[in-house]
């Protein structure tokens, strides 16, 4: 039995391996996934683990549910031994300790409606809630985790991949575990207005705020934040603040967004040596837009956390602005990627150079870490876009996608590589927003590309202001390749020459299937265009 002084959670030398079987051409073995890892989890603290893919992070959250035994080594929980216990009393003690599963759409049945999912865990664990009461507590678990009470009735794959995890969540948090291992997870947030979950990068970025703790460090730099939707932000972030959580915003000298910064300077200050500060950009102004770095827009939309939840150097790319429309009709995508130091610092390092407005339009930085390329803007010449389309080969069946916001004639070498892969053989499809004549007519004067509209944010279905490129198949020599480009970065003029912007290359599987169907869902509503 418990002492009520021991942690909840303790694991000592823990060391899990899993078996190999021989077959052709490969002997059988033994791969040990989890080496020697000793840790302690009191009740109400939160403890991350943050690594590299295939590190073990999934694998000794498996062993502290029980799904994985370890092979040597102890996972004591208030101080009973795990791989000791019989499996009824496992089976009782598993209601205590629940797991949120890294793929969210593989850990729920498909043939389920949300509500029954949920109800699922009582049927199991009878006695937790009374029966008459379900419903209710269903629609309480929802409101919890940022859901709608009319989402019970739906089933999983009506959701985006975020709002599944908040499903897996819910049902998780259904038996009132004392501890609940999570995985620190890359994941992609879209918005989605024609699916009704227009608000959802709000949500996403608000709840990663939320859980910052004191002593640790948000860093904002974004273009536009006006409204009830920028209004919902800053909130999130005075709150911040007022934690003792070290808030520091750069933002556009737009005059859109005066508001917002007015009411966050006068909460945060404006002295850049204190722990929280705002500091909007001063250009010279440029069309109602003021930069830090280039001498147009400072039009960055990125978010890093030194420590949020249980993940530390996160970051988080996204192409909306904080507005109402971009919270109503606008079709947007985010990429959160928890735990990549070397990435965290190389946006940290731009922020600082933002900031301190270090004029310089040829500004262009590369950095690259174990998963992800970050580019930094204003470039003075070349094109970094085209240049990644050079290293495709249509050899073998590739596809190109492009949910892209703004294109231009001054970048009409873009569409002209992708008139010519599609001419070679690859399948090129693009959904936009708004689109210079020229290009239009480059594009539709090839067959073979399939170009399609969603410019209109007055109305469902809505307007593509996302900002991505999708190639899979053969690139760069790699005839399996999955990669997604996302960012702030448009394809015109301004993007690449005279804005602060930021554009990252991912290789991340996972996460390309969630961009692929995202871009299907537009695809799917956005009519054909016409000359």
């Amino acid at each position: 039995m418990p002492t009520g002084d021991e942690p909840l959670l303790e694991l000592t030398d823990l060391v899990t391996s899993y078996r190999l079987r021989a077959g052709i051409g490969r002997p059988g073995g033994e791969v040990r996934a989890v080496a020697g890892v000793s840790l302690t989890v009191g009740a109400g603290e939160t403890v991350g683990l943050v690594g590299e893919s295939g590190c073990g992070k999934s694998t000794i959250a498996r062993t502290i549910v029980g799904l994985v035994r370890p092979s040597s080594g102890r996972v004591l929980f208030e101080g009973r031994d795990l791989a000791a216990l019989p499996a009824r009393e496992l089976r009782r003690l598993r209601r205590e300790i629940q797991l949120v599963f890294q793929d969210p759409y593989a850990a729920l049945n498909p043939r389920m409606t949300v509500g029954a999912l949920i109800k699922e865990a009582w049927r199991i664990h009878p006695g937790l809630v009374p029966r008459e009461r379900w419903d209710e507590e269903v629609r309480a678990l929802l409101d919890r985790v940022g859901l709608r009470p009319e989402h019970a009735g739906r089933h999983p794959h009506q959701f985006s991949g975020g709002q599944r995890q908040r499903i897996s969540i819910a049902r998780a948090l259904a038996v009132r575990p004392r501890m609940l291992p999570a995985h620190v997870t890359t994941r992609a947030v879209f918005n989605d207005p024609a699916g009704g979950d227009p608000a959802a990068l709000v949500r996403a970025i608000c709840g990663l705020v939320r859980q910052t703790p004191a002593g640790a460090r948000i860093q904002v730099a974004h273009f536009v934040m006006s409204g009830a939707a920028g209004t919902e932000f800053a909130d999130e972030l005075i709150k911040a603040h007022e934690r003792d959580v070290d808030v520091r915003v750069v933002l556009d000298g737009d005059t859109r967004g005066a508001a917002i910064a007015t009411k966050l300077s006068a909460a945060l200050g404006t002295d850049t040596a204190a722990g929280s500060w705002v500091h909007v950009c001063t250009g010279p102004p440029s069309g109602g837009t003021a930069a830090c770095v280039g001498n147009k827009g400072q039009h960055n939309k990125f978010y890093l956390f030194s420590r949020t939840g249980d993940a530390s150097d996160v970051v988080v790319q996204s192409s909306a602005n904080l507005t109402d429309l971009n919270s109503a009709t606008y079709w947007n995508n985010a990429v959160i990627l928890p735990g990549d130091q070397r990435l965290y610092d190389a946006y940290a390092g731009y922020f600082a150079d933002l900031a301190a407005e270090r004029k310089n339009l040829d500004y262009y930085r590369v950095v690259q870490t174990r998963a992800a390329r970050a580019h930094f803007f204003p470039k003075a010449d070349g094109d970094p876009i085209v240049d990644q389309l050079g290293k495709v080969s249509c050899a073998g069946g590739t596809t190109i996608r492009a949910g892209m916001s703004e294109w231009d004639a001054y970048r009409i070498a873009v569409p002209a590589r992708l008139r010519d892969l599609a001419a070679r053989g690859c399948t090129v499809r693009i959904v936009y927003g708004i689109m210079d004549d020229e290009v239009r007519r480059l594009l539709l004067a090839e067959p073979r590309v399939e170009v399609r509209a969603l410019g209109d944010g007055g109305a469902l279905p809505g307007r593509v202001h996302s900002k991505y490129l999708l190639i899979e198949g053969s690139y760069d020599g790699d005839r399996d390749a999955h990669w997604v480009f996302t960012g702030s970065h448009n394809y015109n003029e301004t993007s690449l020459r005279r804005n602060d912007e930021t554009l990252l290359r991912l290789n991340d599987r996972t996460l390309y299937r969630q961009y692929v169907a995202n871009f299907e869902r537009m695809r799917a509503v956005a009519p054909l265009a016409a000359l």
